[in-house]
C-alpha cells in the first residue's frame, strides 16, 4: 500500500510541475546572481557608474577632461596611494571621514581612463618605502606625511621619475568644511587639476617677495643651493630658517600651484620682466617714493601687485600710493580693529567672518567661489577700507592717460561689524584693475589690498573650514594668468531628509513591516489555492 502510495504520488502532476517551478526558480535566481557578480565586477574594474548626486560629486567636469587630454599628451604622469586598492576602496574604518578616500580614488580613476599616460599605483609608505626612495621625493620630514597623502609623480621618458616635479596632498586638502566643521563639499577635482597643470608646466612662473621692510617673507638671502623656493625644495628652505615661518602656507600655496619664489629689494633692484607678480606681505616699515615708483611702473607693464599690511601698520607713504593710483583709503582706527561679535570665532571677537561680495565684477574674479554660501573667509585683526568715488566701477574708474583705473570690493564684513565704535558693513579686501588702452586693444594688472595680514596666514590658509587658500589661488589665477585653479565647482555634498511626525513614522513602519507582507502572502495563497481547482 504505501508502495503503491509512493509511486503514485510521484507520477504525480501537481508534484512534478512544482519541482519543475522550483528548479527554474533556483536556476534564475542562480542566474541572476552570475550575472550580477560579473556586472559587479566589470563595473568595479572600468568604473562603469552613474552618477545620480546633484552635484556630479563622482563626475569630472568637461572642462577638466579637456585639458587632461591635452596634458596627457606631452608628459606623463602618475597617481600614487599609499595602500593597496581594496584597502582605498572600501576606506569606510581607514578614516573619520567614512569612505574619504573612494571619494578621492573615484576622481583618480577618472582621470586615468581620460589619459593612458596618467596611471594609478598604490605603495604603501612604510611596506614599500624603497618606492619613494627611488622616486627621489622620501625625506625623513615627508615620510609621515606620505603616509597618509596622495602622490603625483612626473615620469621621464625612460620611465623613471622626475624628482623635482611632484605634489604631495594630505586627504582633508580633497575636501571643505562649514564653519560649525562639519564636511561641507569635495574639492579633489580642483586638488587634482591643479596638480596636474602645475607639474606639467614646462615654463615655470616666477612671483617676488619684497625684502627690507620688516616683511613676512624671507628672513636672510637665498643660499647658493637655492635659486629660488619651490615646491620640491619648499622645506628645505624652510628648515634652513630662510623664509618667515608666518608667511610658510602662503609661500607653500604658491609653489604648490608651480610657482618658484624670490626675493627682491626694491631700494636696489628693478623688477625683472619675468615676474608674474609682486608680494608686499605685512611690511612694518614705510616703502620710499622711489620704490612705490617702481611699483607703480611695473603695474604698468602689466603686473600684479599683492599687499596686505596689519591693521596698525603706519605706512604713510604706501598708503599715499594706494590712495592716489588706487582710490583704497585707509579707515583710520582708535587702535582697535573690526569686530563682530555674531561671527566671531574662537572666543576672539578681532576673529570673523567676511563674505565675498556677490557683484558681476567679484564674480570674474572668484569663478564659482561666490557660491560658498556656508563657507565665509576667516580673517582676525583687520582694519577697513572706502573707495573713493572716482575709482568706484560704477563709475568707470579713473583715467590716468593711457588706461582706465578702477576699484572694487572683493571681501567685506557682515553688516552686524563694529568699527571705531559704529557699526555696520566695512570693506575689508579690494582688486584695482588697471586697463591699458594704448595698443587699441584692452590688457589689464591689477593691485590687490587687503589691510590685514591674516587672511592668507597660516592658521587661516590651512583651515578646511573657510575658502581662503581657494580665495588666494583664484585671484592668483585671474590676475596673473597662471593658470592654478579651474573654474570648477567644489561638489557640494547635500543632505536627504524626511520630515514626519512620530505617528506617521508607526504607519509608515506598520506598512512595511506588515502591510506589505502580509498583501505577497495572500497573493501567494491565491495562487495555490487557483493550481488546485484545475
Amino acid at each position: 500500500m504505501k508502495k503503491n502510495f509512493m509511486v503514485s504520488l510521484s507520477k504525480s502532476k501537481k508534484v512534478k510541475y512544482s519541482t519543475i517551478n522550483l528548479a527554474f526558480i533556483a536556476i534564475v535566481i542562480a542566474i541572476v546572481a552570475v550575472i550580477n557578480s560579473i556586472i559587479y565586477v566589470v563595473a568595479e574594474k572600468y568604473n562603469w557608474y552613474i552618477d545620480m548626486t546633484d552635484e556630479q560629486v563622482f563626475s569630472l567636469s568637461d572642462e577638466s577632461k579637456e585639458l587632461i587630454s591635452e596634458i596627457g599628451k606631452s608628459v606623463k604622469l602618475e597617481i600614487v596611494f599609499p595602500s593597496d586598492r581594496e584597502e582605498i576602496v572600501n576606506s569606510y574604518e581607514r578614516t573619520s571621514q567614512r569612505g574619504a578616500w573612494s571619494y578621492v580614488h573615484e576622481t583618480a580613476e577618472q582621470i586615468a581612463q581620460v589619459s593612458k599616460n596618467i596611471t594609478i599605483s598604490y605603495h604603501d609608505a612604510v611596506k614599500d618605502y624603497e618606492f619613494y626612495k627611488n622616486t627621489g621625493i622620501m625625506t625623513a620630514e615627508r615620510r609621515t606625511v606620505i603616509e597618509d597623502s596622495v602622490v603625483i609623480l612626473r615620469k621621464n621618458d625612460d620611465g623613471t621619475y622626475n624628482s623635482s616635479d611632484f605634489r604631495i596632498y594630505p586627504l582633508n586638502y580633497f575636501f571643505v568644511g562649514d564653519e560649525n566643521n562639519n564636511l561641507y563639499g569635495y574639492n579633489g577635482e580642483v586638488v587634482f587639476m591643479n596638480a596636474l597643470v602645475s607639474i606639467s608646466r614646462d615654463v615655470t612662473p616666477t612671483v617676488y617677495f619684497t625684502i627690507k621692510h620688516g616683511e613676512k617673507s624671507f628672513l636672510k638671502e637665498l643660499s647658493a643651493d637655492f635659486s629660488a623656493v619651490t615646491f620640491s625644495n619648499f622645506f628645505s628652505v624652510y628648515y634652513a630658517g630662510i623664509i618667515n615661518e608666518d608667511a610658510a602656507s602662503l609661500m607653500q600655496t604658491l609653489c604648490e600651484s608651480g610657482m618658484e619664489i624670490k626675493p627682491i629689494d626694491l631700494a636696489l633692484e628693478e623688477i625683472p620682466d619675468d615676474a608674474r607678480a609682486i608680494f608686499i606681505n605685512s611690511p612694518s616699515m614705510d616703502f620710499s617714493s622711489e620704490e612705490t615708483e617702481k611699483i607703480d611702473e611695473y603695474v604698468k607693464r602689466k603686473g600684479t601687485v599683492f599687499c596686505f599690511t596689519s591693521y596698525d601698520a603706519k605706512l604713510p607713504n604706501l598708503y599715499s600710493y594706494l590712495e592716489s593710483e588706487w582710490g583704497v583709503k585707509i579707515i583710520e582706527n582708535s587702535g582697535t580693529p573690526v569686530r563682530d561679535v555674531n561671527t566671531s570665532f574662537g572666543q576672539d571677537v578681532n576673529a570673523l567672518r567676511a563674505n565675498i561680495v556677490d557683484s558681476t565684477a567679484s564674480r570674474s574674479y572668484f569663478n564659482s567661489l561666490t557660491n560658498y554660501s556656508s563657507a565665509r573667509a576667516k580673517v582676525k585683526n583687520t582694519a577697513a577700507v572706502t573707495i573713493l568715488p572716482k575709482f568706484a566701477n560704477e563709475d568707470d574708474g579713473f583715467f590716468d592717460g593711457s588706461g582706465a583705473r578702477s576699484t572694487n570690493k572683493i571681501l567685506e564684513t557682515p553688516s552686524t561689524a563694529e568699527y571705531n565704535g559704529t557699526k555696520g558693513t566695512y570693506t575689508i579686501m579690494t582688486i584695482s584693475a588697471r586697463e591699458d588702452r594704448s595698443d587699441q586693444k584692452s590688457e589689464y594688472s591689477y593691485f590687490v589690498f587687503c589691510p590685514n595680514d591674516t587672511l592668507f596666514s597660516n592658521q587661516y590658509m590651512d583651515s578646511t573650514d573657510a575658502p581662503n587658500r581657494n580665495i588666494l589661488l583664484s585671484i592668483v589665477q585671474n590676475t596673473t594668468k597662471v593658470q592654478t585653479l579651474l573654474n570648477i565647482n567644489t561638489k557640494v555634498f547635500k543632505t536627504y531628509t524626511i520630515d514626519m511626525s512620530d505617528k506617521e513614522a508607526r504607519v509608515s513602519t506598520v506598512m512595511l513591516a506588515l502591510i506589505l507582507p502580509s498583501i505577497i502572502t495572500v497573493c501567494g495563497i491565491v495562487v495555490i489555492v487557483r493550481r488546485k481547482r484545475r
